[in-house]
């Protein structure tokens, strides 16, 4: 709090210095009562520093020798004291004490960062893909049961393969060669094997009829 003179004045306008009566306040608390001087920091102005802490209220009165007492309205933080704006020429030196102090340095490119952290290993959790893979297998194998379609094309493959493997065979022809002494005379032919007589079903029927007219003749001879 500053209380401001007029420069002009004639003359010391205080015998001695005002006092200023500090009421300070929080909810659900009892209210305390200090008293402090004013104290000259120029020529024409007289202050004093009041802290304020936390979410307390605060109510001045100054008292003036000779003049009365002056109330001033009640005062408190318009926020916590962590959420106090900064100066904006304060924020490079900031960072720069920081950085000396933790043994940081200045990044301009943040690209930078990932090149200069150190490698760990990092676990993957396979579950998820397992079941995935599991499920694709099922629903395969389900596919497979109803169509066939895998086994109908692998069997196919396996023809072609087959096929492609067993080389087609030429038939070679044998070319004999006669000697000049035996070219006029006539190749033999070869003897024939001798064809066995089938007896036919005719046949079989002639001997039977015979054979059967020669017991018919027998037995009327007898008789």
């Amino acid at each position: 709090m500053q209380l401001h003179l007029d420069p002009e004045r004639e003359g010391e306008v205080f015998r001695e210095l005002p006092i200023v009566t500090v009421l300070r306040g929080v909810v659900g608390e009892t209210p305390s009562v200090n008293e402090t001087k004013l104290s000259w920091t120029s020529a024409d102005t007289l202050a004093v520093d009041i802290p304020i802490h936390g979410s307390e209220t605060v109510l001045t009165t100054v008292e003036i020798p000779g003049g009365g007492n002056i109330s001033l309205p009640p005062v408190c933080l318009p926020y916590s004291p962590e959420f106090k704006p900064a100066h904006t020429e304060s924020g490079l030196a900031t960072m720069e004490r920081l950085a000396k102090a933790t043994g940081g340095k200045q990044r301009i490119n943040l690209g930078e960062i990932w090149d200069d952290l150190p490698r760990q290993p990092r676990l993957i959790s396979l579950q998820p893909w397992l079941l995935i893979a599991a499920l694709l297998l099922l629903l395969l194998e389900i596919l497979e049961r109803r169509t066939g379609l895998v086994s109908m094309r692998r069997g196919r493959w396996l023809v072609e393969s087959v096929s492609q493997r067993i080389p087609r065979k030429e038939r070679a022809v044998a070319k004999v060669a006669v000697p000049p002494s035996e070219k006029g005379m006539k190749p033999s032919t070869p003897e024939e094997p001798e064809k066995s007589e089938v007896p036919s079903d005719r046949d079989g029927m002639l001997d039977a009829l015979s054979q059967a007219r020669r017991r018919a003749s027998g037995r009327t001879g007898r008789d």
